[in-house]
């Protein structure tokens, strides 16, 4: 570790490379952890292991780091901006199945963001400009030549004879070096090349073998290895420890290991009932099965938002694929494996637009891996797209949701190119393809997905069809102005989706757009009788996050422009906490109507700071939403009007000052919180915490609510109006799935801290 830290004072991009299992991972992470003190912007973990579509590499980066990403920008051009000015070590972690991806993203960060420094771990080094390469070797175990192989006490000074003995107590109670067993230990060490992976799958045979049955056992297995293969001593080393624990399984713990190899990342027990499951492996059998695996330590067990979720050492995931893929039962397992995932996304289609949205919005994350494994099995497999497009559009809320507009588009791109067939899917994915084409402001994939979505729907007798026709139409009319149009088209959509129970969502939807195009048009009465619609269909089903994100802030647009200033500035902020508690990027279009009502009642201060806000996060964000005349025409007066209000030098240092806040940071502002001094913006960047929910002041009032403070005491410690304590409760509610102050007291507690500290962010367990 010690050498990594001194690459690192001298070298901004190191890769650690060695063979599996030899502990890159583990050391990446304990170098991180050491060093996280010493970046201001912190250490950051990204796994790339359970990626297998090189493009989605920086996205994968972006969401890790949790940097807030524009539905339509490139997501490497979002991270390179972000990190422009960021002082912090990042983790990559397994990059050698993606090396040209990596090299991509490692070479464009490192030519514009100055202070950011890279640490990798890989098979091969990436070949980035400057890269320091370190060679991880195994770990020191003592020569057979020595000797008797020295004495227990000595032996210990051996970093794999010590790390044998401390897995060992974990497996035998009160196991410890002796003057009997310590030659064993130090064969046996010796012959697994002092690899920690092979070391540690050795040692769990102790529940079951004595020492020395282990090492003769282990043996048989090297003399088989050397009979048959012809590879490097150390790969043959965690072969035959992976291959003897492969042979130790039972047939059916062997069949269980290779088929839940098509897991990308976790999986819970129902999923592994449904994927490993057949003939030679009842489900009802499957639980037992994988309980065996976690007792040999082939699966590894954790909590995962909630739930309990198991998990295959990469390695192991590997060795149980080449095992599958020697069987004629490759296909079958991911296909099996799509079809759960499939009615997962089905499920989620019919439930998160009710009472459980945000249930669904905070499990589903989770399964993103799978997600991706099994939609990228439908793009490459014949005639397996058309599940793919289904399942696309049955997951509309989960891209829309967690803002993942830029990922929806690329799956929608391979996926339509795949099943280019006229059928139903097609013609729903062509209807969203055009709604998130819309949002990045593509206009020509805009028109041309609306084209043929109404193309197709003409040929089939389905109102429902004609209804996502109609939809995508909307679209093109809004991106051409022709609101009258656009109304229309929408109009004809919500029409279609009342006879659907599972349209709730999109009618929603729908009739936000409408409120806003007959604003737009003046008729005021109108839009709020789509605003009613909307409101019924949203309590019948209990559906929220689509109303306030969506119809809320219509409504605050429609109440603003009817004079009703008050009314609408209630309307936005209702509509900011639901948008900020998803971290939903719709959230600058509310800013920008707060900025609009602040204008209207002459605080005219306020409003410029606000418009800075907005001004910047759009240029982060890329919003092309805000260019729409709909929306751009009446900011474009109200900025006129402001700065004329406040004269040019007072608007542009205010106007400066919102330039200078993030999102949270505006988010805060827009509820009434004075913008951060420098130093508070710099100790919040410092602070930021990947792997939570909140953000840094919501883990301070979490924390307080913890403490037993009433919202009055909160916002005293914290020196801000209690209506801004109450907003940061609120929105720590949501993003939890909370309704009551003592389970943000449990939960705080449950984190393990008692403060909002720094960490390492580190996905699944450490090798």
């Amino acid at each position: 570790m010690s050498e990594i830290k001194r690459l690192l004072s001298t070298a901004r991009s190191v890769t650690l490379t060695g063979v599996a299992g030899v502990g890159k991972t583990r050391l990446a992470l304990h170098t991180a952890r050491a060093l996280r003190r010493t970046f201001p912007n912190g250490v950051w973990f990204v796994d790339l292991a359970v990626v297998s579509d090189s493009t989605l590499v920086p996205e994968t980066v972006v969401t890790a780091l949790g940097v807030d990403r524009s539905p339509g920008v490139d997501p490497l051009s979002v991270l390179v901006d972000r990190l422009r000015d960021w002082h912090m070590l990042l983790v990559l972690d397994n990059c050698e199945h993606l090396l040209d991806a990596c090299a991509k993203l490692a070479a464009a960060v490192l030519l514009t963001a100055a202070k950011v420094q890279i640490l990798a771990t890989s098979r091969e080094a990436l070949g980035v400009y400057g890269e320091q390469v370190m060679s991880v070797a195994p770990l020191p175990v003592p020569p057979l030549s020595t000797p008797d192989c020295g004495v227990p006490h000595s032996l210990r000074a051996y970093d794999g004879i010590a790390l044998f003995e401390e897995r060992a107590r974990t497996v035998v109670a009160n196991f410890t070096l002796t003057d009997d067993n310590y030659p064993m230990v130090a064969r046996l060490c010796h012959q697994l090349e002092g690899l920690p992976l092979a070391i540690e799958l050795a040692v769990t045979r102790l529940r079951v073998l004595e020492l020395g049955e282990v090492e003769q056992r282990l043996d048989d297995r090297f003399r088989l290895l050397t009979a048959v293969r012809r590879r490097g001593d150390r790969h043959q080393s965690l072969q035959a420890a992976v291959e003897w624990s492969y042979d130790l399984c039972t047939p059916a713990e062997r069949l269980v290991w290779a088929r839940a190899s098509v897991f990308a990342g976790g999986f819970d027990l129902e999923a592994a009932e449904f994927v490993c499951a057949g003939e030679d492996v009842p489900a009802g059998m499957v639980w037992e099965r994988v309980a065996s695996l976690v007792e040999k330590s082939i699966l590894l067990v954790g909590q995962v938002a909630g739930h309990r979720q198991y998990r295959l050492l990469e390695t192991l995931r590997s060795y149980g694929q080449e095992r599958l893929h020697e069987t004629d039962e490759g296909a079958l397992a991911q296909r099996r494996h799509r079809d759960w995932f499939l009615r997962l996304a089905e499920r989620f289609e019919a439930e998160a637009t009710g009472p459980r949205q945000l249930d669904w919005l905070r499990v589903l994350p989770s399964h993103h891996a799978n997600l991706r494994a099994a939609l990228e099995f439908c793009a490459t497999q014949p005639q397996e797209g058309q599940a793919g497009l289904r399942m696309m559009s049955a997951l509309w809320f989960y891209w829309l949701g967690r803002s993942l507009h830029t990922e929806a588009r690329h799956w929608l791109g391979l996926l339509l190119q795949a099943a280019p067939e006229s059928t139903a899917e097609r013609v729903e994915a062509l209807s969203w393809a055009t709604f998130f084409a819309y949002h990045k402001g593509d206009l020509a994939a805009v028109r041309l997905n609306a084209e043929e979505c109404a193309l197709l729907a003409a040929q089939h007798d389905d109102d429902y069809l004609r209804g996502r026709a109609a939809h995508a139409k909307g679209y093109l009319a809004l991106r051409e102005s022709d609101y009258a149009q656009a109304e229309r088209s929408f109009a004809q959509a919500a029409d279609s989706y009342q006879a659907r129970a599972t349209a709730r969502g999109v009618l929603i939807l729908a009739c936000g757009v409408c409120a806003l195009t007959a604003t737009v048009q003046g008729a005021h009465e109108r839009a709020e009788e789509w605003i009613d619609l909307a409101r019924t269909t949203a309590e019948e089903g209990g559906e929220r996050y689509c109303f306030c994100s969506h119809v809320l802030y219509a409504l605050a647009t429609t109440k603003w422009a009817s004079g009703a200033v008050d009314e609408a500035a209630a309307h936005a902020r209702e509509s900011l906490r639901v948008q900020h508690g998803q971290h939903d990027m719709r959230a600058v279009l509310t800013i920008e109507m707060l900025s609009r009502t602040a204008a209207s009642t002459g605080e005219f201060e306020r409003a410029a700071v606000l418009m800075g806000a907005v001004d910047h996060l759009d240029r982060v964000f890329s919003l092309r939403v805000l260019r729409i005349g709909a929306i751009a025409e009446p900011r474009s007066a109200c900025v006129a009007r402001t700065r004329e209000a406040l004269g040019g030098r007072a608007f542009e240092a205010a106007f400066s000052r919102g330039q200078e806040l993030d999102y949270d940071q505006a988010v805060a502002y827009a509820f009434g919180e004075p913008p951060p001094s420098t130093a508070e913006a710099a100790n919040d960047a410092v602070l930021a915490e990947p792997e939570s929910p909140l953000t840094y002041r919501e883990r301070q009032v979490a924390q307080l609510v913890a403490e037993g403070m009433s919202n009055k005491q909160i916002a005293a410690k914290l020196v801000v109006a209690q209506r801004t304590a109450e907003g940061h409760v609120e929105r720590i509610m949501q993003k939890l799935g909370f309704t009551k102050r003592t389970q943000i007291a449990t939960w705080v507690v449950t984190q393990g801290s008692s403060s909002p500290n720094r960490g390492v962010h580190a996905p699944g367990p450490v090798r």
